[in-house]
């Protein structure tokens, strides 16, 4: 595992339906520029507050 830093470029918007069932998805810019999609469950506190 790598933890990483960055600067959210677009907070977790909406629910959509994923082949897991309901996820949510935010988008981090990266130190070195880099956009990454972080995904996750409605509940989970990270990526939804």
């Amino acid at each position: 595992m790598n933890i990483l830093k960055g600067k959210i470029k677009y907070t977790a918007g909406k629910v959509f339906d994923g082949q897991f069932g309901a996820s949510i998805n935010a988008v981090i810019t990266l130190t070195n520029g880099e956009d990454v999609r972080v995904y996750g469950k409605p509940d989970d506190e990270k990526l939804s507050h």
